[in-house]
C-alpha cells in the first residue's frame, strides 16, 4: 500500500515538472506580447503550490510587478477624481512645417485672383 501511493506521489511530481514554466526571466512576463505565455505558467504556479517553486519565482515576481503598477495608476485616477481633475489623453503632437510646406498655400494674389475668375453668388 505505501509503495502505491509512494509511486503515485512520484510520478506526479514529475509529470508535474516537466509541465511546470519555462525558465524566463520576470521581464519576459511582463511584456504585452508574452501574456498568454505568462497566463498559462501563472495557472501552473497556482496549481502546482510549491512542487515548482523554482520555476516559478519570475512568474510570481511578475505578476508583483503588474498588480504594483496598476495600483499605482487606480491611486492616481482616484486621487485626481477626488480633486475633480479629469484627466484627457494628449493629441499626438503636429510636426513643425517646414518652409517648403509653405509653397502649396496660394498667396492673397493668387486668391484674389481666383475669386475674381469665379461668378459672385452674392446676389
Amino acid at each position: 500500500m505505501r509503495a502505491t501511493s509512494l509511486s503515485i506521489s512520484v510520478l506526479a511530481a514529475v509529470l508535474l515538472a516537466g509541465c511546470g514554466p519555462k525558465d524566463r526571466s520576470v521581464e519576459f512576463y511582463t511584456q504585452a506580447e508574452n501574456a498568454a505565455e505568462f497566463a498559462d505558467a501563472l495557472e501552473i504556479c497556482k496549481k502546482s503550490g510549491l512542487s515548482q517553486k523554482d520555476k516559478c519565482v519570475a512568474v510570481w515576481q511578475a505578476k508583483s510587478q503588474m498588480d504594483a503598477a496598476e495600483d499605482k495608476a487606480l491611486r492616481k485616477r482616484a486621487v485626481s477624481e477626488l480633486y475633480g481633475i479629469t484627466v484627457v489623453p494628449k493629441s499626438p503632437v503636429r510636426e513643425p512645417v517646414s518652409e517648403g510646406a509653405s509653397a502649396h498655400q496660394s498667396t492673397n494674389v493668387e486668391t484674389a485672383t481666383a475669386n475674381m475668375d469665379s461668378p459672385n453668388s452674392n446676389n
